[in-house]
C-alpha cells in the first residue's frame, strides 16, 4: 500500500488506522509492532523502523489531534487551539530523509521522523484549499475522510472496494424488498 502517489494520502491513511469510530472502533495501531508493519506497508520508510510504546502512544495522540482538525474544518467549526500546537510542534520536528541511490528513491528515518512527516502532510491539507474537497465516506458506519478529487466533486465513499459496495449493494436489497417484481 505505498501511500506515497496522491497527495495527502499517508495522513489521511494515518487517521484511518482508527476505523469505526462511531461504532465498533477498529484500532489498527494497537501495539507499537502494527505501528512498525503499518509504516512498513505504507512505503514512507525504505529501509524498517522498529517503533517503541512510546513512539505507539504519541503517534496515536498526533493521529487524534489530526482527525479533530479535520473534523472541525470538515464541519466548518473552530479548530482547538491544543490540537493546533500538537500539530504545529510535530510538523517542525526533523522529517525522513530522501536520497537517490543507484537511480532509486530511498526514504530513511526513524519513526518520530515518519510522524513529523505525517504532520507536515495534515498542515499541508489542512492548511491549503484542498481542504474544502475534504469528505467523510457516506456509509454510515465508516468515518474515514478522503480528498474527493472526482471531476465534479460528487464521491460519495472512501473507496469503492468496500464501503461504496457495501451501499450500493446494501440499497439493491432495500429496494428489492419494497418492489419484489422489480429486476433491478
Amino acid at each position: 500500500m505505498d501511500l506515497i502517489g496522491e497527495s495527502h494520502d499517508a495522513c489521511l491513511a494515518f487517521m484511518g488506522t482508527l476505523g469505526y469510530r462511531r461504532t465498533r472502533r477498529l484500532e489498527r495501531l494497537d501495539s507499537a509492532r502494527a505501528l512498525t508493519g503499518w509504516i512498513a506497508d505504507t512505503g514512507l520508510l525504505s529501509t524498517s523502523a522498529s517503533a517503541g510504546p512510546e513512539d505507539l502512544d504519541q503517534a496515536i495522540l498526533l493521529r487524534e489531534a489530526i482527525y479533530r482538525l479535520a473534523t472541525a474544518k470538515l464541519e466548518g467549526r473552530r479548530l482547538a487551539p491544543t490540537d493546533v500546537e500538537i500539530l504545529n510542534d510535530w510538523a517542525t520536528r526533523p522529517t525522513v530523509t530522501c536520497r537517490l541511490r543507484s537511480g532509486h528513491l530511498v526514504r530513511q528515518g526513524t519513526v518520530t521522523q515518519v510522524l513529523a512527516n505525517l504532520a507536515r502532510d495534515a498542515v499541508e491539507l489542512l492548511g491549503s484549499s484542498q481542504s474544502q474537497w475534504l469528505r467523510e465516506c457516506d456509509d454510515p458506519e465508516c468515518t474515514r475522510l478522503y480528498v474527493d478529487r472526482s471531476r465534479g466533486h460528487r464521491r460519495r465513499w472512501c473507496g469503492m472496494e468496500v464501503c461504496g459496495n457495501r451501499v450500493k449493494a446494501a440499497e439493491y436489497r432495500k429496494r428489492q424488498r419494497a418492489d419484489p417484481g422489480s429486476q433491478g
